[in-house]
């Protein structure tokens, strides 16, 4: 099972300080090498709203 809670991306995207969760998982696997499993990603897109 997967929880993500509201962290502070999250929480920036429900605010509007951010415009895409996709967008900055996308940077942050491009531009620093960060990864997340495709399950983690849904989840998280998911609890964001996208």
């Amino acid at each position: 099972m997967i929880v993500v809670s509201d962290t502070s991306p999250i929480i920036a995207k429900k605010k509007g300080l951010v415009a895409s969760m996709r967008d900055l998982i996308d940077r942050l696997e491009t531009e620093v090498g960060f990864y997340l499993s495709r399950q983690v990603k849904e989840k998280v897109l998911a609890v964001a709203g996208e």
